[in-house]
């Protein structure tokens, strides 16, 4: 049995808001910083309570998806609610804890 994983980092530059109302300037958020972190770019602390919402677009390379294809994320704390092309494809409740979805059956060439 041949085994190749291929990866994709989604580490970056992410589209962000909130419910709450985005400090002055805010659009984007710094993954995998938290948005308290000043290295996020949002440097801010968000009460109890409020969604935060991160939103990325991400083209696979040719031939990317060969078998299932899993999204790791390393952190969430409280809830994570996550959709790939509209669709829920899982959620995490926890403190800043990884987690683990298959996302084979809702993706697209373009996410």
């Amino acid at each position: 049995m041949e085994y190749s994983m291929k990866v994709i980092n989604l580490n970056g530059e992410w589209e962000f808001s909130t419910n709450y109302g985005e400090p002055e300037g805010v659009k984007t958020i710094r993954v995998p910083f938290c948005p308290e972190s000043r290295l996020s770019g949002v440097g801010h602390h968000f009460p109890e309570g409020a969604a935060l919402t991160y939103k990325k677009t991400v083209k696979l390379p040719e031939g990317f998806n060969k078998g299932r294809v899993l999204l790791h994320i390393g952190a969430a704390d409280q809830r994570a609610d996550v959709f790939l092309n509209n669709k829920p494809v899982g959620w995490h409740k926890g403190g800043y804890e990884a987690f683990t979805l298959d996302i084979t059956d809702a993706l697209q060439q373009e996410n």
